[in-house]
């Protein structure tokens, strides 16, 4: 006899999530209706590279703190991952007969999965704490969007609350993701500046 059973918590929940989102959106449309718009600076390409070169030093130094850290805490179990596989290869190598060669074979590629794992997963935790490191750093006072605008929101306003989680979010992406990205944005700009005094002197 088959025994019919009904799940009314998941039915609910499907129709719950889409209504909360709907609620939420009126919520902050509402809400946002009440800003004002941001006025920006005039593009001075001097400042935004020396607020982007402040940028790119903290995340250098960002860096050689993750660097360090990571190595405490993640390089003795990389090291034996990396010793796992050269055992491994060396018995691949050193075994005499067909059956026993598979078997070691099969054995190196497991290792090299796991160490290929192991860095993956150390790639991703790096980049979570330089994310979270970025984001106090933020909340400490660096910011990649504050400078650009001639003014803040009021205070107390929500508008200004809003303002702050956005840059807080831009800046910790930005060192965070390492001085690479930072330094690319650098060129650019740099690039910009170089190309339109060549177009001026050619006048």
């Amino acid at each position: 006899m088959a025994i019919v059973t009904f799940e009314p918590a998941r039915t609910q929940s499907n129709w719950l999530f889409p209504v909360a989102l709907v609620a939420l959106s009126a919520a902050a449309a509402w809400q946002a209706s009440n800003f004002t718009g941001l006025a920006f600076r005039p593009f001075r390409a001097e400042e935004i590279v020396g607020n982007l070169t402040a940028l790119f030093l903290i995340s250098v130094f960002l860096e050689r703190a993750l660097e360090v850290f990571v190595t405490w805490w993640r390089d003795v179990d990389r090291l034996k991952l990396e010793q796992e596989v050269a055992h491994a290869e060396a018995d691949a190598k050193a075994a005499a007969d067909p059956q026993a060669a598979a078997e070691a074979e099969r054995l190196t590629l497991k290792k090299q999965h796991e160490l290929d794992h192991f860095k993956a997963q150390t790639a991703r935790r790096s980049f979570m704490c330089g994310l979270v490191a970025g984001a106090v750093i933020a909340l400490a006072g660096a910011r990649a969007l504050g400078p650009l605008l001639v003014a803040l929101p009021a205070a107390g306003s929500p508008q200004l609350l809003v303002v702050t989680i956005v840059d807080v979010v831009i800046t910790a992406g930005l060192i965070g993701g390492g001085s690479d990205g930072i330094h690319k944005l650098v060129s650019v700009i740099t690039d910009y500046l170089d190309a339109a005094r060549g177009k001026v002197a050619a006048k």
